[in-house]
């Protein structure tokens, strides 16, 4: 008898930063919050006002920033007017605002955020996300730090009337729910789930882990989630078995490698690929990958943005031991987030 379930978990990331700016060529434009983590209050700052200058057909094509000298944000920024600041430059004659050369945006999105904390400021409006998007509407235009319960973000340089920017606060839960099917309801089809088993030579067990993931980590862009496992001593895994789920979504298309295979040949379909032609069951569309790594050893991964590549990598006798993946250029995220 063996008592089964053991995994670890590894992600992979790339660093991203987002800055924006919010301005309108009418008096009132909107902020759109998206990945947005739903529970979550969301507040906006006008920091400055905006004014835009249009080009002769009407498009913007600058955008000016001005302070007014009871803004409550005046005295922290500028002091009497005359305090140097290490990121702006006010002038008193004409009240505008400038960035200063070699700003750093980092620097300056944490400086704005330490500016805020203090709770002596009144934001420009508030809301509760209810889904993985929230929309500020009605906003006179201007230069507008974002917050969230879960951190901050900054818009700095933009000439849209409406704006988009990317919540990046999130964080992947860690743990994993590891469970095991330990019998079926009255239907006789739906599981039972445990979390764990004893069972006897010959028995099939049917298992499953589930965690919480997300487009990005902190600041940090998910490229794609990878969960290991290792089958043990007596134990035989059908891997034509798998299912993988993001959210309520199946991930019909999966994709097999069993490790010391010459070349492409070992590469195999994986799930139903329900609607997709014949012709297009091929590996570069697949949803997730699994490689059966030696005896035991076997990975799943699940790409996490769009217009991923996939690369065989090969030993000295051009067997294929492992693969990478890379992403263009344009690619986004493809999965709400967060998600099962």
């Amino acid at each position: 008898m063996k008592k089964f379930l053991s995994i670890l978990m590894v992600m992979a990331m790339v660093f991203s930063l987002g800055i924006s700016v919010f301005a309108a060529e009418s008096d009132t434009g909107s902020i759109t919050v998206t990945n947005a983590t739903v529970g979550e209050t969301y507040s906006v700052y006008k920091i400055f006002d905006a004014s835009v200058s249009y080009d002769e057909n009407g498009v913007a094509d600058a955008v000016s920033y001005s302070i007014a000298a009871d803004s409550q944000f005046f005295a922290a920024l500028f002091g009497d007017g005359t305090a140097d600041n290490q990121f702006f430059i006010y002038n008193a004659n004409t009240g505008t605002v400038t960035k200063k050369d070699g700003v750093n945006d980092s620097e300056l999105i944490q400086y704005l955020t330490e500016l805020i904390e203090d709770g002596t400021y009144t934001a420009s409006a508030t809301t509760q996300a209810e889904s993985k998007e929230v929309k500020f509407t009605g906003l006179n235009y201007g230069y507008y730090l974002i917050t969230s319960s879960l951190g901050a973000t900054v818009t700095i340089n933009s000439n849209t009337p409406d704006v988009k920017v990317i919540d990046k606060n999130q964080t992947p839960g860690g743990e994993f729910k590891k469970e095991i099917q330990i019998g079926v309801e009255a239907d006789g089809v739906t599981p039972i789930w445990g979390t764990s088993n004893s069972v006897n030579i010959g028995d099939k067990v049917t298992y499953k882990v589930s965690f919480e993931a997300t487009n990005y980590d902190g600041d940090k862009q998910i490229m794609h989630y990878q969960v290991h496992d290792e089958k043990g001593d007596a134990i035989w895994v059908e891997f034509n078995s798998f299912k993988v789920y993001v959210g309520d979504q199946e991930l019909t298309c999966g994709y097999y490698l069993s490790q010391g295979g010459k070349n492409t040949d070992n590469w195999s379909v994986l799930g139903t690929w329900d609607g997709v032609d014949e012709a297009d069951k091929v590996r570069a569309n697949a949803q997730w990958y699994l490689v059966h790594l030696d005896e035991d050893r076997f990975r799943i991964t699940i790409p996490w943005l769009t217009n991923h590549t996939l690369t065989d990598i090969k030993d000295g006798e051009g067997n294929v031991t492992a693969y990478s993946l890379t992403y263009g250029e344009d690619a986004v995220s493809k999965y709400d987030s967060p998600s099962d």
